[in-house]
């Protein structure tokens, strides 16, 4: 039997899908802890998907997704031989359609800009048993992704809201944890806006808009357009909250710093004072060195004096010591008879003379 299936790839502009990002991707795609589930996507340059199952040590063919039509808004026909993976769980057939392997396709084409691509969103795979043509104007799977996002808008509008008002009952501040949650789901669901943009606002949407004269779709369009603009808006406010509180703590920051500076200069007053003291101690004991050295000058002066008046007698009777130094040179010349060793005495003698004879001529000067 064929089936058929309509996949819708996030796209940022209008594109052909002709370059993708993967030729090949396998993942384990099992949410069962310990448990292994691993598939395999191969790509052909037509297009084509070939879906593999790892069992054992090797990987089996599942079904192979035949590309018929892209269109540039991000839609994908796909059609498949409707078939069933009893050991794994997997149902490709009219009605169902492996969401994890819908977005593992994504992944060929699509770069996750807004989250991690493990925290993908989980929007269902539009599945038929006819096919449809994708460029025609509100198509099925048009309006079904149209009806998706409008229930993502929608409940992150309620979740946003549950947040805000379970803290306002309880009389409490909203915490930063909280704050920080809603400014998480603010920022996915501005990245819904951003890829669905490309299909809500696409040619080939003519019923899903505030002035159409199909009311259920009206509503749907006024849903999801002052959904945006409550989100927009709270995002706004708690992005400037979270600025507020940056700014807080600059702040903070800086009158700790201020306190801290304060605290050094009183410090430095401190070791200003005591460097002014040790100062004024060094001024006290020079002065007091000086004086102690003036005073040991003015008793140097006194020797001084006292060694001037001994000199003073040395002159007097010099003219008697070279007399007896005459003499005894006389003495000397007339030892002729000595031996060696008592010349050599002698003039040891002599020259001891000479010497003390210099000295005394010296301090007389």
């Amino acid at each position: 039997m064929d089936c058929y299936v309509v996949l819708w790839i996030p796209t940022i502009v209008y594109n052909d899908f002709s370059k993708p990002l993967e030729k090949s991707l396998e993942k384990n795609i099992s949410d069962i802890p310990g448990k292994e589930l691993v598939v395999r996507l191969e790509l052909s340059e037509e297009g084509d998907f070939s879906v593999f199952s790892k069992i054992g040590e090797r990987f089996e063919l599942i079904v192979e997704l035949k590309r018929k039509q892209v269109s540039s808004n991000g839609l994908m026909l796909f059609s498949y031989n409707s078939t069933s993976d009893e050991e794994n769980g997997f149902r490709f057939t009219s009605t169902e359609f492996p969401t994890a392997v819908y977005h593992m396709i994504k992944s060929f084409y699509h770069v996750h800009d807004f989250h991690d691509s493990d925290t993908d969103s989980s929007l269902p795979p539009f599945v038929s048993s006819e096919t449809i043509d994708i460029q025609s104007k509100d198509n099925k799977a048009l309006l079904h992704y149209l009806n998706n996002y409008n229930n993502v808008i929608s409940n992150t509008v309620r979740y946003i809201q549950l947040a805000i008002r379970s803290t306002r009952r309880n009389k409490e501040e909203i915490r930063p944890e909280t704050r920080s949650g809603i400014q998480k789901l603010c920022l996915y669901a501005r990245g819904y806006e951003v890829y669905m943009g490309v299909l809500y606002h696409s040619k080939y949407n003519t019923i899903s808009n505030t002035e159409s004269k199909d009311r259920e779709w009206r509503h749907i369009a006024c849903n999801i357009e002052n959904g945006l603009r409550y989100i927009r808006t709270i995002e706004r406010e708690y992005g400037e909250y979270t600025q507020q509180r940056f700014v807080d703590k600059v702040i903070k920051d800086a009158e700790s710093s201020l306190k801290s500076s304060n605290k050094s200069i009183k410090i430095s007053k401190i070791s200003y004072f005591i460097g002014i003291a040790s100062l004024v101690i060094g001024i006290v004991s020079f002065f007091a060195a000086l004086k102690i050295a003036r005073q040991s000058t003015n008793e140097l002066r006194d020797v001084r004096d006292a060694l001037k008046q001994e000199i003073e007698i040395i002159p007097a009777s010099l003219s008697e010591t070279e007399s007896k130094i005459q003499e005894l040179k006389a003495e000397q010349d007339s030892l002729h008879t000595i031996d060696i060793n008592t010349q050599e005495q002698i003039q040891s003698v002599s020259k001891k003379v000479d010497d003390l004879f210099w000295m005394i001529r010296k301090m007389s000067e």
